[in-house]
């Protein structure tokens, strides 16, 4: 596990992780003119020439999301651009952010591939049965 996500994990969320992140290749600023720049009044359906303008927002959006990243404003594009979580998103991150100290208790105990060939053998038995007697019956 890298080890923000550790930190991050351990702090049960409360430590924001610090990431770095490499520098963009492309201009986001130009791309954003050149979005602008596009001759939308051009389209001679209104409903196309919304759908376009709306698809511009949002990438234009995007791009500002892109540009905060690591930044302060990075919150405020990421839910202008994705919208505020729900109450029941926030009730499966805190679940997740808790279980994840125990995840033998969410998933079972964890056991190595030795362990497992006896639980296979027998699962494929029960398949195999099954599939014997829905053959009959069918």
């Amino acid at each position: 596990m890298p080890g923000e996500q550790r930190r991050f994990l351990k702090s049960h969320g409360r430590l924001a992780p610090r990431f770095r992140y490499r520098q963009l290749k492309i201009d986001p600023y130009a791309h954003r003119e050149k979005l602008y720049r596009l001759p939308v009044d051009a389209i001679r359906d209104p409903s196309l020439r919304q759908l376009y303008r709306q698809v511009i927002d949002a990438l234009a959006e995007r791009i500002d999301l892109l540009v905060s990243i690591g930044t302060d404003s990075f919150l405020y594009n990421s839910l202008r651009y994705y919208g505020e979580p729900t109450a029941g998103e926030l009730a499966n991150a805190r679940f997740l952010l808790h279980a994840v100290d125990r995840p033998e208790e969410v998933n079972g105990p964890q056991l190595s591939s030795k362990e497992m060939i006896p639980q296979f053998q027998q699962l494929a038995k029960a398949w195999d049965s099954s599939a014997r007697w829905n053959s009959r019956t069918s």
